[in-house]
């Protein structure tokens, strides 16, 4: 608590996906995604919040004191650490929940402000040899810049439906759903839903995807649990916390897919409850049996934009886990169920989807990776550029892990033969300047192209790698990281792709036949 300072100062400021960097690291088309910042972060009545603004107040008697003696410093400290915003619209947030006569919320008010950024960014006059920002609307009008070196092109996404919503202030943070709040503001709600979402889907901006929930209760869809101790004790999950869809979302997601209704807007389940995604599952076999009828030659592809693999069977299963810190403890891989089981992982394939797969030091791994790591870093015996030269490894073993999970648990079908579908819908999700703690090695998008080549090298090297301890994880065969995968292992799921062929699948050949194949006016309107 003593260093909370330094690192607001550290974590507050950083950005890990600027142009400069995203060119660096060869990043050249990019989903660039609106969040507008969900107002349940931290509430005023927060009793950790305040029990802890007192108890800082008492134990610190210099320089801390000055940040923690009142309860809006302390949450502004939580609120630039943890999330990322200004202190001036920290201090809104906090000032919303005073004004009694501030009744709502509007998110798609921020969403058009953070839309406006990208779009001013996109307008801007182009100087020759400048670096310069295009959103695009296609994959052909992505075609038209993508040789060009000095342009990153964009394609828009939105994390949480709460962007498009209007709300009543109380509701968001006292009620259960949008069947519990009065009549009057259920029909509020809905109406902002529709006029905003209309709007989206008419203009010329209009987002590829969307996350159908995030962290906190948007009054439709059931959210995963994401927050461990001690975050969780002030940013507070539980209302609506795996629960499933509202009768208005099960509507709004076949709304949404119709291309009846205005352009189409695909879906991705990242932060979906495990109830809300078993539900989801069922609704775009629905949709698709409808569709494919009517208006489509292909089904609706399902999203996880930013995923990682808990190594569990099936959706039942995770289910019946309950999601708790230790949870961790003995496990190589996260086993939370905000990460892809496996049957999660064959209804995207079975959807031709993409599944991205994260670089996040805290969503990914489970606490034995978690030691392993913290043994490196202490080492007395190595010195710095080998502590980097392990941890990179360390890294590395992680993605792949989670990457050939997905591979393996595709690769075999019920009548025996093999399916290598799995190489066609994994990618890289990073999640950079999301809420996320990045790999330290590879901490923002100018590492890309090293850690790609890093890959690289790593398979190409796999044996040397095996034997020191830093082979891919089975997790098929223990979770807990006991059981390394076998290099004839590794070459029969890698099949007839040579390495190189894998790495520029994973890194921009499965995102642009993606695109390809979806992101076109043909499948959207």
């Amino acid at each position: 608590m003593v260093k909370l300072n330094q690192i607001e100062k550290e974590l507050s400021t950083e950005t890990q996906s600027n142009l400069d960097s995203c060119l660096k690291g060869n990043a050249r088309l990019i989903g660039f995604t609106i969040y507008p910042i969900e107002r349940q972060y931290a509430s005023r009545k927060n009793g950790y919040l305040g029990f802890l603004s007192v108890f800082t107040f008492f134990l610190f008697k210099k320089g801390m004191t000055k940040i923690f003696s009142r309860k809006k410093e302390l949450y502004v400290s939580l609120m630039e650490i943890f999330v990322g915003i200004s202190r001036k619209t920290i201090l809104r947030f906090w000032e919303e929940q005073k004004d009694k006569e501030k009744e709502t919320v509007d998110y798609y008010h921020d969403y058009k402000t953070e839309l406006q950024i990208f779009i001013d960014e996109h307008n801007k006059e182009v100087v020759e040899g400048t670096k310069r920002l295009k959103l695009v609307q296609s994959y052909k009008e992505y075609e038209v810049f993508k040789e060009d070196e000095n342009t990153i092109c964009g394609f828009l996404t939105a994390e949480g439906l709460h962007s498009f919503g209007s709300y009543n202030l109380k509701d968001l943070f006292q009620k259960k759903n949008i069947d519990t709040i009065s009549e009057n503001n259920r029909k509020a709600v809905i109406g902002s839903f529709e006029k905003n979402l209309r709007e989206v889907r008419q203009g010329n901006h209009c987002p590829l995807f969307i996350t159908l929930a995030h962290h906190f209760n948007n009054l439709i869809f059931g959210h995963a649990k994401t927050f461990a101790f001690p975050m969780n004790l002030f940013f507070r999950q539980d209302p609506e916390m795996n629960t499933g869809i509202t009768t208005y979302g099960k509507s709004l997601i076949k709304d949404l897919l119709d291309k009846k209704k205005g352009r189409r807007i695909l879906l991705d389940i990242k932060h979906l409850s495990v109830k809300s995604r078993t539900q989801f599952y069922q609704l775009i076999e629905d949709c698709n049996t409808e569709f494919l009828a009517e208006q489509d030659s292909m089904k609706i592809p399902i999203v996880c934009s930013h995923a990682a693999v808990n190594g569990r069977k099936t959706l039942k299963e995770t289910f019946m886990t309950k999601m708790k810190s230790s949870t961790n403890k003995k496990a190589y891989v996260s086993r939370w169920d905000v990460n892809l089981c496996d049957e999660d992982i064959l209804k995207i394939r079975d959807s031709n989807g993409l599944i991205g797969v994260l670089m996040h030091e805290g969503r990914m791994p489970g606490k034995i990776f978690g030691k392993r790591l913290k043994e490196i870093l202490e080492s007395k015996e190595l010195d710095k550029d080998e502590k980097i030269k392990v941890q990179k490894l360390l890294y590395i073993q992680l993605f792949l892990t989670n990457v050939y999970h997905i591979v393996q648990v595709t690769h075999n079908t019920p009548n025996g033969m093999s399916n290598m579908k799995g190489w066609d819908i994994v990618s890289l999700g990073s999640d950079n300047d999301g809420i996320v703690n990045p790999f330290d090695t590879y901490k923002d998008s100018g590492y890309l192209t090293e850690f790609r080549n890093d890959i690289e090298e790593y398979l190409n090297n796999y044996q040397q790698n095996l034997e020191a301890g830093y082979g891919i994880i089975d997790v098929l065969q223990s979770y807990r990281g006991k059981k390394q995968m076998p290099e004839l292992d590794v070459k029969r799921l890698n099949g007839s792709y040579s390495t190189k062929n894998i790495v520029d699948k994973i890194f921009y050949e499965n995102v642009e036949t993606f695109l390809e194949t979806y992101f076109t006016e043909d499948y959207l309107t």
